[in-house]
């Protein structure tokens, strides 16, 4: 299923450890989120297919889940992870996070026309009627549960945590990589290669990133050739999924304050 611009490619295009640049749009007006009547709870259906929800919340915070009913599977991004502005023509959702020391910023902007309780989004792929709804959803609404692309699950200094609300694979180019969110915690995982194996997060090129609470993407663990320390074992890579093993140890490098990851497995696979 092909998501649209309110919807999961506002952010999946940014949410890859495949980055190797920062990305900053300064071109929107930024309006503090508040959007006047665009506040609210906003889904597109197509009657069998596909539905979209997005909820614009007063304080500028954006969420949105995506439905694919045909295959039923659905994505969502949870409380903290994006926000929305808008000006006279176009609603810009932001999302910022930190990776390899870096802190890309994203701001996608799509024309909207707003009718009451009913908005059209155009973009380059054409138009849609999103209809205002009472509340917002999750994935738990439509009976199939969450389908985020895989489950990733680990200990974190000795509590058990699971990242699997988001998951995703990268696998291009010789780079083997996995970004998982649970709440607002978040994984990335990254590798060079293309197989079946055991890499080594001291090892250049290779990382493993450990973020507690994704409002303060600044305050993140890092294991990689400079500082910390593990492992992460692929064994398997099969149409677009890796599954496998990881462990390490992180340190954070504004105190070097350190968090260890044990026992953790992953099964991701491409968006």
């Amino acid at each position: 299923m092909k998501a649209r611009k309110l919807a999961i490619l506002f952010l999946a295009g940014l949410l890859t450890l495949s980055l190797n640049a920062c990305f900053d749009d300064d071109d929107d007006d930024d309006n503090g989120g508040s959007g006047g009547s665009l506040s609210g709870v906003w889904q597109y259906t197509m009657a069998g297919v596909e539905e979209e929800t997005a909820q614009l919340s007063a304080n500028g915070e954006f969420l949105v889940v995506e439905a694919d009913l045909v295959n039923q599977v659905c994505d969502q991004f949870e409380s903290g992870m994006a926000t929305w502005s808008n000006d006279a023509d176009s609603i810009y959702v932001t999302i910022e996070f930190e990776f390899q020391g870096q802190t890309f910023t994203e701001t996608t902007g799509t024309a909207y026309a707003l009718n009451g309780n009913s908005m059209v989004l155009t973009d380059e792929d054409g138009s849609r009627t999103y209809n205002r709804i009472s509340a917002m959803i999750d994935c738990d609404h439509y009976g199939f549960g969450s389908s985020s692309g895989g489950a990733v699950s680990c200990t974190v200094d000795g509590t058990a945590m699971d990242f699997s609300d988001f998951v995703f694979a990268t696998l291009d180019g010789g780079l083997i990589g996995i970004t998982a969110v649970g709440g607002s915690t978040q994984l990335q995982l990254q590798v060079l290669g293309d197989s079946v194996g055991s890499y080594s997060f001291s090892t250049s090129g290779n990382q493993a990133t450990f973020i507690p609470d994704n409002t303060n993407p600044l305050d993140l663990f890092m294991a990689n050739f400079a500082m910390g320390s593990g492992t992460l074992t692929v064994d398997s890579i099969s149409n677009g999924t890796v599954s496998g093993t990881f462990e390490f140890t992180a340190v954070r490098a504004a105190d070097l304050a350190t968090v260890t990851i044990t026992g953790g497995t992953f099964t991701a696979s491409e968006q």
